[in-house]
């Protein structure tokens, strides 16, 4: 019986540390990397993120932050293939955030349905995007549904700051490794 309870705690306390690995702190949220971008400084950045070999979702959407966040709470737990069959639908529906207000949540649902959780998730995008368009936040992380995955994104592709972030996600790690083996080629000619 005690053995059993020692497994139990033991199983308990991964459980927890695993969840504490995807949080961020007080002091990582309020990074620079995960800044909201300026309109001014936006137009400057509003380049295609570089092509890499891994194909990510967020790299044919950098050029619009929404995009990329909404990409990242849509892939909580779900396949990149399963989302990259449901985008275009959705963002015919919600090209913008902008759009998405007016766009009623049942609707979004029935496009996302094939994901799971459509509920859910339709809720949270019309949550997330009122945040996102209020001048409320500084930060990308202040936003529902914006956690250390799509705070990376964020940083990465929108923000122009890889260098200031050490992704988890694998991933995005692959992409971040990416872009660090080209900067050192780079420097190295």
């Amino acid at each position: 019986m005690k053995k059993k309870q020692q497994q139990q705690q033991q199983q308990q306390q991964k459980q927890q540390e695993q969840r504490c690995y995807r949080l961020l702190s007080a002091a990582e949220k309020r990074s620079d990397a995960y800044k909201r971008v300026a309109a001014a400084d936006r137009l400057q950045l509003q380049r295609r993120a570089l092509r890499s070999p891994h194909n990510l979702l967020q790299e044919e959407h950098s050029f619009d932050p929404w995009r990329v966040l909404v990409i990242c709470i849509l892939l909580n737990l779900t396949k990149g293939t399963q989302v990259r069959d449901a985008l275009p639908s959705l963002f015919n529906l919600c090209p913008t955030a902008e759009a998405t207000t007016s766009v009623a949540t049942k609707e979004i649902e029935k496009v996302i349905k094939s994901l799971g959780m459509q509920r859910r998730r339709a809720k949270l995008i019309k949550r997330f995007t009122k945040e996102y368009l209020s001048h409320d936040w500084t930060h990308v992380t202040q936003l529902c549904g914006v956690g250390k995955y799509a705070a990376d994104a964020y940083a990465i592709f929108c923000a122009g700051k890889p260098e200031s972030v050490i992704p988890r996600d694998h991933k995005l790690v692959d992409y971040w490794k990416f872009l660090h083996s080209r900067k050192t080629t780079i420097d190295k000619a």
